[in-house]
């Protein structure tokens, strides 16, 4: 009898140490499910990020709308307009200071201090297009500001735009495994190739016939749209260690999303190089947004997760 009990006892203690493992490899197996979705979504929340930054920091592409006005308004000659158009891209080789500044500051500090860098170097030939030498600006309420000033705020706003794309490359490298990073560099570098696009119909829904709201655009927009990718830029990883392998669904996303950027691209360079109204322009710009929001979706469909057509696990209603 006692061994009977004994062994009756053993049998129990083995049986439950076996029901103890299944439950804790059962909790490991939604564990990395979840670590895995969440993971999803930051790196795909910090694409999104980037390719907005790149839409909207070309901002030397739209120079020649108001190179005219600057030209006058400074009361130089030819030569020297084209001076500052060459020196907005002289600065980008002053773009390995971003490297430096990447080794002693947090990367959404170098994006805040890019984002300062274009702010300060636009906001300065503003004044000087429509207060330092304008028409509708007095003798007595304009200060005239020197040749070189000039020059070398073109200068800093060359170097803020290397700055801006060292940040949406970094963050591309510590997102992406080696399998589909150069996917993602790409698809962010693409659309700096909208920027002008994008800046033409913001001028023509503001002011459409004013030169100066270029230069306005060029100050805010890159500081608005850093402010607003802080949040995801944040949740990026400080170091590529934590990336093991290329989820299998990664090519079918980038092939959805090589081929939104391309309707994207079409869409802002066909309907926008007819936009003569500023009605029209804000149509445009209204529905582009929702272009961009097929990343999030593609991902879960991809993923088969909930919100992709399913309903939550296990409901079968």
């Amino acid at each position: 009898m006692g061994g009977r009990g004994g062994g009756e006892e053993e049998e129990g203690v083995v049986d439950g140490g076996r029901h103890h493992l299944r439950h804790e490899q059962r909790l490991n197996v939604f564990g990395g499910e979840e670590d895995d979705r969440d993971e999803g979504w930051r790196r795909w929340s910090v694409l999104v990020a980037t390719v907005w930054i790149q839409a909207l920091t070309g901002t030397n592409f739209d120079f020649s709308a108001y190179s005219s006005a600057l030209k006058s308004s400074l009361g130089v000659s030819q030569e020297a307009l084209n001076c500052l158009a060459t020196a907005s891209d002289l600065g980008k080789a002053l773009g390995w200071s971003s490297g430096l500044a990447l080794l002693h500051m947090p990367l959404h500090a170098v994006l805040m201090l890019s984002a300062a860098m274009g702010l300060a170097a636009y906001a300065a030939q503003y004044y000087c297009l429509v207060f330092a030498g304008g028409a509708d600006a007095g003798a007595s309420s304009s200060v005239a500001v020197p040749y070189p000033l000039v020059f070398l705020f073109c200068l800093i706003a060359g170097c803020s735009i290397c700055w801006f794309n060292t940040v949406c490359f970094v963050l591309c490298i510590r997102s992406f495994s080696a399998s589909s990073r150069s996917l993602a560099l790409s698809l962010s570098i693409s659309f700096n190739g909208l920027s002008a696009a994008f800046y033409t119909l913001f001028a023509n829904a503001l002011s459409p016939f004013s030169p100066a709201v270029y230069l306005l655009l060029n100050a805010i927009l890159p500081l608005a749209v850093s402010v607003l990718a802080l949040p995801a830029i944040l949740l990026c990883h400080k170091n590529e260690g934590h990336i093991q392998s290329a989820p299998g669904h990664d090519g079918r996303v980038f092939l959805g999303l090589y081929i939104l950027a391309f309707i994207t691209g079409i869409y802002l360079v066909v309907f926008g190089s007819f936009t003569a109204t500023s009605s029209t322009a804000w149509v445009i710009l209204t529905a582009t947004p929702h272009q961009s929001d097929g990343v999030q979706c593609h991902d879960a469909k991809a993923k088969g997760e909930p919100g992709a057509g399913q309903g939550p696990p296990g409901d079968a209603r």
